[in-house]
């Protein structure tokens, strides 16, 4: 299992905002966090198509499917959260 958490927007088919930031202060001066801006339609066009694709493979969890995940995985993801800031 994979968590996939990216934040993208794609506007009038040229303009692509992608990165991990939700778009308030503190994710972009205490989270350290980042997005970029690209101004290109053929990588906006290839990012929409590759989004959409993962769509298509991907499903919903719920929050009681969410907290039967193994123990090892929420070990691992408890580390990796202690961690993140040198990550």
């Amino acid at each position: 299992m994979a968590f996939y958490i990216v934040k993208s927007c794609f506007q009038i088919d040229q303009l692509t905002t992608i990165g991990t930031a939700n778009l308030d202060v503190r994710s972009f001066e205490q989270n350290y966090e980042v997005n970029i801006l690209a101004y290109d339609k053929e990588l906006t066009e290839q990012l929409k198509h590759d989004f959409l694709k993962d769509c298509k493979i991907s499903r919903q969890m719920d929050y009681h499917e969410f907290k039967k995940r193994p123990k090892l995985d929420r070990l691992k993801e408890g580390f990796a959260k202690v961690f993140s800031p040198v990550l």
